[in-house]
C-alpha cells in the first residue's frame, strides 16, 4: 500500500473480510511487530531526499502519537528539528492534542520565534491533521487529508526545490490542500 494512495476503505473491508474467531479451529497467535521503519520508508518515498536542505523545524507533538515518529524520522532527515512536548504520555500532561487549539497554537508560534525556525508544526492526537506556521509563527491554515505527518515533509521538499527563500513565499496565501502540495511536488520534479 501506498501512503500517498486513500485506500483506507479497502483495507477495512479486508478486516471485516477476514476470520478472527478462534472458535473456527485457527488458534489465537500473538505477533509483535514494529512498522515504524516501514512506515517512515512509505513517508520518505514521497520526496527526493538528496534535494533537501538543512532546515530548522519545530515539532510539537503534545505528548501524542507523532512523537515517536519524529524520532524515528529525525534520524532520516538533515532538518534540525527542535522537538516540543515529544514525549510520548497517555495522560497528556499539556493538553488533548488538537491542532485546532488556539493556546497550543500560540504556544508552537511563540516555539518558532524563539528558536528562529524555518518553519513549525503542531499535530493532533493521530498526527492526521495539523497545523503549520511559517518562519514568523503564522499559522498556515490547510487540509491534510488524513496526511498530517506527510504534509510538512512535502512543504519543506518544495521549499527545497523551489525558488523561494522562506515558507511564508511559498504558501503567500497562507493556507494549504494535500493534493496541491503533491501537484506542485510532480511539477517541480519534471
Amino acid at each position: 500500500m501506498n501512503i500517498m494512495d486513500n485506500n483506507l476503505r479497502e483495507v477495512e473491508q479486508l478486516i471485516m473480510e477476514s476470520d478472527f474467531d478462534p472458535a473456527g479451529g485457527n488458534p489465537e497467535k500473538s505477533l509483535k511487530a514494529d512498522v515504524m521503519e516501514n512506515y517512515v520508508e512509505q513517508l520518505l518515498s514521497a520526496i527526493d531526499l538528496r534535494q533537501l536542505k538543512p532546515y530548522k523545524v519545530v515539532a510539537n507533538t503534545v505528548n501524542a502519537t507523532a512523537g515517536p515518529v519524529i524520532n524515528a524520522l529525525e534520524k532520516k532527515l538533515p532538518f534540525d528539528i527542535v522537538k516540543v512536548h515529544n514525549v510520548f504520555d497517555r495522560s497528556f500532561p499539556n493538553g488533548v492534542p488538537d491542532s485546532n487549539d488556539q493556546a497550543m497554537r500560540d504556544y508552537t508560534a511563540a516555539a518558532v520565534r524563539e528558536q528562529e525556525a524555518d518553519m513549525g508544526v503542531l499535530w493532533d492526537l493521530d498526527f492526521g491533521r495539523c497545523c503549520l506556521f511559517d518562519e514568523k509563527g503564522e499559522v498556515i491554515e490547510g487540509e491534510c487529508k488524513t496526511r498530517g505527518m506527510l504534509v510538512w515533509i512535502l512543504v519543506l521538499a518544495l521549499l527545497a526545490k523551489s525558488d523561494c527563500r522562506t515558507v511564508s513565499e511559498l504558501l503567500p496565501d497562507r493556507s494549504f490542500c494535500f493534493e496541491k502540495l503533491v501537484e506542485s511536488l510532480k511539477q517541480l520534479s519534471k
